[in-house]
């Protein structure tokens, strides 16, 4: 049998999920930057996505009920800007790594050898 909780539950999942997915589609498709393919557009975006939610749900699970509720409002404030801080850094990291190793054109395609015009 369900209950009335675990029905309220489902749809907060549900609808964290539809927010999130609404968020990555119009980050996408009025956001893009024309310069760049749509595929590096979407991993991109979702990439920021990632690091965005983590912040989010980082606050509201977290900062927000051990800082905030309590009026610890220097440690709240220090904790958001620390999750920030950290968020961004690490995003960099993945900024830089992406960039040499997924975006590299050429990247993951092996060389098959000297062409048959330099050995025949």
């Amino acid at each position: 049998m369900k209950t009335a909780e675990s029905s309220i539950a489902r749809y907060r999942v549900w609808a964290h999920i539809a927010t999130w997915a609404l968020l990555y589609l119009f980050w996408v498709t009025v956001l893009q930057n024309r310069s760049i393919t749509f595929s590096r557009t979407l991993t991109v975006q979702f990439c920021y996505l990632a690091f965005i939610a983590g912040n989010y749900y980082f606050d509201l699970y977290y900062t927000i009920p051990r800082f905030l509720y309590r009026r610890r409002y220097v440690l709240f404030g220090l904790s958001v800007i620390g999750g920030i801080l950290v968020a961004s850094f690490l995003r960099a990291l993945l900024a830089m790594y992406m960039t040499t190793h997924v975006f590299q054109p050429g990247a993951g395609r092996r060389s098959s050898g000297p062409s048959c015009s330099t050995r025949c």
